[in-house]
């Protein structure tokens, strides 16, 4: 039985109001720090909580989950960037962060998705993009 996204999204946010919620995530914006399949552990923010740059964070944007990294932080507005992403979010408010994400799992290897680890993060998803462009422009050519 498929869930509509506006219930899936008022369920999570009502489970996070209760304490930490771990959510398997698909996609690959975040490869190779998180990989599509890995289970995350999300931590409710408070509305006044601090948030470091390097953080990655858990947003709803356009009734979608989103999870990526705190790229940038001015007066009451955050600027997020997908690891493996070519172009940063818009601008959204601090208020509209559900959580940060401080673990994520796959297969057998735990990570602890600390703000001071992100820019070693950003960079392996610079690789990342260049080696799957790479990829798909080689396999364009057979």
């Amino acid at each position: 039985m498929d869930v509509p996204r506006d219930v899936e999204n008022a369920l999570l946010v009502d489970a996070l109001q209760r304490g930490p919620v771990t959510l398997v995530l698909r996609g690959t914006s975040m490869t190779p720090c998180i990989p599509s399949g890995s289970r995350v552990v999300l931590r409710p923010l408070a509305a006044n909580a601090h948030v470091e740059q390097g953080s990655v964070v858990a947003f709803l944007r356009a009734g979608e989950l989103v999870v990526h990294r705190v790229l940038r932080l001015r007066e009451g507005q955050v600027r997020t960037q997908g690891d493996s992403l070519h172009t940063a979010d818009a601008w959204i408010t601090r208020t509209q962060l559900l959580a940060e994400a401080t673990s994520a799992q796959w297969r057998d290897r735990t990570v602890a998705l600390s703000p001071r680890d992100g820019a070693l993060w950003r960079a392996g998803g610079m690789l990342f993009r260049r080696y799957y462009g790479l990829r798909t422009w080689l396999r364009a050519l057979v």
